[in-house]
């Protein structure tokens, strides 16, 4: 999924929320292409590979994109940094 091009530029942006949020809080910083290496790491995995949310809900377990990406908003929130594409993902 991360190879096609409308799912990559989604996960950057996603990716990029992130960072600002971690930076927003002043409790961690992150090199300007944060976003970009963590999207690298992830086109490193094979193409037929799942994901363990992928395989979380094959199982039938609860999807847990809200605690990960909710985090993310929250804290978003608190800090005053947008996080509009995380909030779509919980």
């Amino acid at each position: 999924m991360f190879r096609r091009e409308d799912v990559t530029a989604l996960c950057l942006a996603i990716l990029e929320e992130a960072a600002a949020v971690g930076e927003g809080r002043r409790r961690a910083t992150a090199p300007d292409e944060a976003a970009q290496i963590m999207l690298a790491t992830l086109l490193t995995y094979p193409q037929d590979a799942g994901t363990s949310m992928y395989f979380d809900r094959l199982a039938g377990r609860p999807f847990e994109a809200d605690a990960l990406t909710g985090a993310i908003v929250d804290a978003g929130a608190r800090h005053g940094v947008a996080t509009p594409f995380n909030s779509l993902c919980c």
